[in-house]
């Protein structure tokens, strides 16, 4: 999602605004290309930076683009190894959120009680105590109907209670796909 957000910057637009052009413009590929020369590692999960950072802290990395429940599972880690917590910025200019969406897939090998068995789930995840149970987690609701624990979202623990910028649109399909080969034009080889 960082990746996004540079490719955004860089182009001037919001990540829905996004092309396929603005992913080859060599202006945008060169300013995205700068940034990530920065890049000092670059991990299989976002979990990884979190770890990394409570656990060799704050002159191993300065900054990173991770999920709030990264911060949330290390700030206080940190804190205690360090004295400096692991805390999130919010850029003024907006942020993506991850979603991770519930699909049930409509293909003609799924039968009537998988169907089914998928809206139970669903049901089953979005029930005012496991959307609690979520946030115990890092994850906030889904659901508006469920307030935000202010004991796990707050300063303290490294997040905002209130995420008071912009929440941007996901990328087009066919962008989404198109900043895989673009990232190869603009990740730092050398790591």
């Amino acid at each position: 999602m960082t990746v996004i957000l540079e490719f955004a910057e860089a182009a001037g637009k919001k990540p829905e605004d996004l092309t396929i052009d603005d992913l080859k413009n060599e202006t945008v590929i060169e300013i995205v290309r700068t940034i990530e020369s920065k890049a000092i590692a670059y991990g299989k999960s976002t979990g990884f930076f979190g770890a990394w950072a409570a656990e060799n802290g704050p002159n191993a990395i300065q900054f990173f683009g991770i999920y709030e429940n990264v911060v949330l599972d290390n700030s206080l880690k940190a804190l205690k190894k360090w004295g400096d917590p692991l805390v999130a910025i919010y850029p003024e200019s907006g942020t993506l959120l991850a979603d991770h969406p519930f699909v049930v897939l409509n293909g003609t090998w799924i039968d009537r009680w998988q169907r089914f068995a998928a809206g139970q789930y669903l049901f089953f995840l979005l029930e005012p105590e496991n959307q609690e149970l979520a946030e115990e987690h890092g994850f906030r609701p889904a659901i508006a109907s469920v307030p935000l624990d202010q004991t796990i979202f707050n300063l303290s623990n490294g997040v905002q209670y209130e995420i008071n910028i912009p929440i941007m649109k996901p990328l087009k399909g066919e962008v989404m796909e198109a900043i895989f080969t673009a990232w190869v034009k603009v990740r730092r080889t050398q790591i």
